[in-house]
């Protein structure tokens, strides 16, 4: 792959420098948004992440084969309010504090890229080796920005870029504060939530266990309200998904919030005689206990931390627990059909002054249809996420591609 591959995606700004023993780059992307894609490899390096570069939100990325090997297993980055941080650990030297060879350029071909500057600050030589940084400054393939560019490029075009990245660097500091503020937001509402479900997680067991079977027929009376306020509070996610404030996806989200919520508020909440059925209790356990492994997770995520163990009960309780609330809510809705058939709530037959009637049980049994593809779908799509997930973990313990610093 040459070092122009991945010429899709929008190139972020870069800065290298180097000393006797790494190479340092520095990519200029703000507020990334979950991990990025970085490997470090032993002849080169790809990169790519979301976040606020200089065309503002959006993808970024490069690959580049780099003017010589590297040593993987001491090379490293890190992820800063302002970018992230690189540091490839050069092949050679007497000793491990020995000096390694001066790469004349980033690159392993002198191709000239816009984007790649160098970051005079990260070179460091002693004085006979001016000349060496000499070469490194002129236009050889990746000072775009040196002295050697600056006699041959038109100045507009210059001026335009240093604009550009000035205009970057204050956004910065904006979007910074932006980003704190979203953070606690998103912190205060993932936690409130798993406070709420752990609450009525445990208390559902404790009850079990001091009063026996007996208080299953209570379960709605006792926790339904708090299970109706994180239901209505869990209406926000959608809007997290719809502002791309979060990775998850608005499709898989809206049907899974808007498919308790019509469980809940349709057809539990207005049906009395459902509220002391058993199934009741397992449908409110079953919610209870997907929300106190998927929170949790959602908070190491926001702080870009992962917990190998909170990691994996996220990409596995839902392998039981899917298929039973899905049972459960279904199993709600057959027990509720004789009931609404009975009482006729929701239901407006003809005549009436709209002249148009409208059967609910018609409707409910429309809706258990549907929810054969939606149940099959949502599965598909959390198995994929678990391939997906474990996989990578399991490459990045198997594999050397770098060491991630804190």
């Amino acid at each position: 792959m040459s070092s122009t591959a991945g010429s899709a995606l929008l190139k972020p700004f870069v800065h290298w420098g180097q000393n006797k023993q790494f190479v340092f780059v520095r990519v200029e992307i703000a507020e990334i948004e979950d991990s990025p894609t970085i490997e470090i490899l032993e002849e080169k390096l790809n990169f790519k992440a979301y976040g606020l570069g200089v065309t503002g939100m959006n993808f970024y990325g490069f690959s580049l084969d780099l003017y010589h090997n590297i040593n993987i297993l001491k090379s490293k980055y890190k992820i800063t309010a302002r970018g992230v941080e690189i540091e490839l650990k050069k092949v050679g030297g007497d000793d491990e504090n020995g000096a390694c060879e001066k790469w004349p350029r980033l690159t392993h071909t002198p191709k000239k890229l816009f984007w790649l500057k160098t970051d005079f600050d990260r070179f460091a030589f002693d004085s006979s080796d001016e000349s060496s940084e000499n070469e490194a400054n002129s236009g050889n393939g990746f000072n775009e920005f040196g002295d050697g560019y600056y006699k041959n490029a038109n100045k507009e075009m210059v001026d335009r870029f240093h604009r550009q990245f000035k205009e970057a660097d204050s956004e910065t500091s904006s979007f910074d504060t932006r980003k704190h503020l979203k953070t606690i937001y998103l912190m205060l509402y993932n936690l409130f939530q798993w406070i709420g479900y752990v609450y009525i997680f445990s208390m559902l067991l404790v009850k079990l266990y001091l009063e026996g079977p007996e208080s299953r027929k209570a379960a709605f009376k006792t926790f339904g309200p708090q299970m109706m306020v994180c239901q209505s509070i869990a209406v926000l996610e959608i809007f997290h998904s719809l502002l791309r404030w979060v990775k998850s996806s608005l499709v898989t989200t809206s049907l899974q919030v808007l498919g308790r919520g019509f469980v809940l508020f349709v057809v539990i909440l207005p049906e009395s005689k459902l509220h002391e059925r058993d199934v009741v209790w397992c449908l409110f356990l079953t919610w209870s206990a997907v929300e106190i492994v998927r929170y949790p997770y959602y908070m190491l995520t926001i702080l870009k931390r992962e917990v190998g163990l909170i990691t994996w009960l996220r990409y596995t309780v839902w392998i039981p627990l899917y298929p039973l609330g899905f049972i459960f809510e279904g199993t709600v809705m057959l027990i509720s059909l004789p009931l609404f058939e009975e009482s006729k709530k929701f239901t407006y037959p003809l005549p009436n002054p709209l002249n148009i009637s409208f059967y609910f049980t018609i409707f409910l049994q429309l809706y258990m249809l549907l929810m054969l593809p939606g149940s099959y779908f949502l599965m598909q799509r959390m198995y994929e996420q678990r391939k997906k997930k474990l996989n990578e973990n399991s490459d990045n313990k198997k594999t050397s591609i770098g060491k991630k610093t804190k």
